[in-house]
């Protein structure tokens, strides 16, 4: 996701789901969801605040300090 340019901001346990693997059983898939508070750093000033003020996002106990 991080390669792609974007930014989840809201990662946390209930937005991660693990599947089996259609094609093999003994395979997992681990894949992330809800991507409601996403940015993409290519349409954004994530970086740009000169300021600081960047807008806090995502669910506060799962925050990074």
């Amino acid at each position: 996701m991080h390669q792609k340019g974007f930014i989840h901001r809201d990662l946390k346990p209930q937005n991660i789901i693990i599947i089996k693997d259609a094609e093999n059983s003994d395979n997992i898939k681990v894949k992330i969801i809800d991507f409601g508070y996403s940015v993409s750093l290519q349409e954004s000033n994530y970086y740009n605040c000169g300021d600081y003020s960047i807008e806090v996002a995502g669910t506060p106990g799962f925050i990074a300090p």
